[in-house]
């Protein structure tokens, strides 16, 4: 709408970097992504002020000299400006999954139900869960989304979302959603 703008903030890292397909009960795909690029990536972003962006100081010394802006109280440079393009190197391939395995029910079921739909306000409750498992140990990772999956399924909940977190592993459970 006129008037109305989106300001970000954007943390740059690097570092090694996990996803995991976990869960599939009644089809419902849920990616994890994980790893120190992602834990330093957010710390960066924290450091960042709306329509700023924060480069890690892991990834600071890998472009030594080529960054303009300033040091954070970390030693993360606020960038000014960057003066070439870095270069990229193409995705890998597409995972066995289809995109909408990846998608919410509730998102797959509102658009379905609704052509051309924006979207729809709900009262929701949101329960909040660390998992007892670490994003390097996959066998327990996927039995323990599986098992969050289920619980949620049985009291009429769907399990929205799972992240990894300076904390662990942290799983939204949400009652209230369409068609949940």
């Amino acid at each position: 709408p006129p008037g109305f703008g989106l300001r970000l903030r954007v943390g740059i890292s690097t570092g090694p970097v996990s996803c995991a397909l976990v869960g599939g009960v009644g089809g419902r795909w849920l990616a994890v992504i994980g790893g120190t690029g992602i834990t330093t990536a957010d710390r960066a972003q924290g450091e960042a002020r709306p329509g700023e962006a924060v480069v890690s100081v892991e990834a600071a010394m890998l472009v030594d000299g080529a960054l303009e802006g300033e040091a954070t109280a970390s030693g993360a440079i606020r960038l000014r400006g960057v003066p070439e393009q870095p270069s990229s190197r193409p995705l890998s391939p597409d995972p066995d999954v289809p995109f909408e395995a990846l998608l919410p029910h509730s998102v797959i079921s509102l658009l379905a139900s609704r052509p051309g739909s924006k979207g729809e306000i709900r009262s929701a409750s949101v329960l909040f869960a660390r998992l007892p498992v670490g994003p390097e140990d996959l066998k327990g990772l996927h039995g323990s989304v599986a098992a969050v999956q289920l619980a949620a399924q049985r009291f009429g909940g769907v399990l929205e979302d799972v992240g990894v977190e300076e904390k662990g592993v942290l799983a939204r459970v949400c009652w209230g959603l369409a068609m949940h």
